[in-house]
C-alpha cells in the first residue's frame, strides 16, 4: 500500500519509474531516496500534546467549547473524555503536508505551496496516559491543474482514523478570489461577524505546538481556526456558551497572513437539517476571513448541534 501511494505521488508530479508518455523518467535510486524522505516526514510530524495543552490551544485560537477542557461536560455530551479540537488536528496536518514540500521539490524541481485544505472529522481524538497523539497517513495523490491534490488521514494511538482530508491542494501559487464574488459576500447579510488578533507571542505559541520556528511566519490554519471560532461565537448566542461542534472544514487560501486583526464573516447556507439516527441538526455556513480588506481564507464549515442555532443576532 505504501509503495502504491509513493508511486501515485511521483506520477502526480509527472514522473514514472517506467517509460510512459507524458511522464519524465525517474531512477530507482532517486525514487528510493524520495520514498525514504516521505517516510521520515510522516514519522517525524506526528502530533503529541497533553490534556493541559488543549486549554492553551483553546485560548490561542479562541475555541472555548467546554468539551475540550471539562471532563464532566464532555461526558454529558456523550464523549468518553475531553477531546482534541478539530483545528488542532487540522493544524498538525498542515505541518505534515508542508514537510512534504522539500522532498517534492528535491525530486521534481517544483516549488509548490499549501493552498487549500478540506478535512472531515469522524471520530473523537482522546488522550491516552495523559497524552494526545495523532499520526498521519498519506492515502492518495492526484495531478490537478497547477499542482497536486493529496488525501491524508489522521490516526489515533490505536491506528483508528479520526479525521480524513480528502483534498489538500499543493499548487504553484495561492488562489485569487474573484472580486465579484468577494463583493457579493460583503454586500449580503451575514449571520455572524467576529474579530480576532494574532500578536507576536501568539505566533510563537502556535509554532511551538508543532515544534516549529515562529520566524517561518503565520500558518494558514492559525487563521482558519478563527473561522471555526467565529462559528462557535455564533453558536453561543442562545445560551452564552458554544453549542454543538464543527464536523467539516473546507478552506482556500488567498494572501499570506500577517500579525494583527482578522475579520471573520459567516453566512448561513443551509440547515437546520435533521441528522439520520441522531438528535442533532446539520448546518452549513460559508466563511470568509479578511485582513486589511484582503481575503486570507474562505470556504465552508459544516456543524452539528442538538439545539437550533440563533442565526440572527
Amino acid at each position: 500500500m505504501e509503495e502504491d501511494v509513493n508511486i501515485k505521488l511521483i506520477e502526480a508530479l509527472g514522473f514514472s519509474l517506467q517509460e510512459k508518455e507524458g511522464f519524465s523518467l525517474v531512477s530507482l535510486e532517486d525514487f528510493k531516496d524520495f520514498k525514504q524522505a516521505i517516510k521520515k516526514s510522516t514519522k517525524k510530524e506526528g502530533l503529541i500534546v497533553t490534556k493541559e495543552d488543549l486549554k492553551g490551544w483553546g485560548y490561542l485560537v479562541h475555541d472555548f467549547n467546554r468539551m475540550h477542557a471539562f471532563l464532566g461536560y464532555a461526558k454529558d455530551e456523550g464523549y468518553e473524555d475531553v477531546l482534541a479540537q478539530g483545528t488542532l488536528i487540522a493544524g498538525g496536518m498542515e505541518q505534515y503536508v508542508r514537510s512534504l514540500l522539500g522532498p517534492i521539490k528535491e525530486l521534481s524541481g517544483k516549488d509548490l505551496i499549501y493552498s487549500a485544505h478540506e478535512i472531515k472529522f469522524s471520530k473523537a481524538l482522546y488522550p491516552k496516559f495523559g497524552k494526545i497523539r495523532s499520526n498521519w497517513r498519506l492515502e492518495d495523490a492526484l495531478r490537478i491543474d497547477g499542482g497536486i491534490s493529496l488525501k491524508v488521514s489522521a490516526l489515533n494511538s490505536k491506528g483508528e482514523i479520526v479525521a480524513v482530508s480528502p483534498k489538500i491542494t499543493l499548487t504553484e501559487g495561492l488562489y485569487e478570489m474573484n472580486p465579484e464574488k468577494l463583493g457579493e459576500f460583503l454586500s449580503n447579510d451575514v449571520s455572524g461577524k467576529s474579530n480576532f488578533e494574532i500578536k507576536p507571542g501568539e505566533r510563537t505559541d502556535y509554532a511551538e505546538f508543532f515544534k516549529k520556528d515562529p520566524k517561518s511566519g503565520i500558518y494558514f490554519m492559525h487563521v482558519g481556526a478563527f473561522e471555526a471560532a467565529g462559528l462557535l461565537d455564533l453558536a453561543s448566542r442562545r445560551t452564552g456558551r458554544p453549542e454543538g461542534s464543527y464536523r467539516r472544514l473546507n478552506f482556500k487560501f488567498y494572501n499570506p497572513p500577517e500579525l494583527g486583526i482578522f475579520n471573520v464573516l459567516l453566512k448561513h447556507k443551509s440547515g437546520p437539517r435533521p441528522v439520520r439516527d441522531s438528535d442533532e441538526n446539520k448546518y452549513v455556513f460559508e466563511s470568509l476571513c479578511m485582513q486589511n480588506r484582503k481575503p486570507i481564507v474562505s470556504g465552508e464549515i459544516t456543524c452539528y448541534s442538538k439545539s437550533e442555532l440563533k442565526l440572527i443576532a
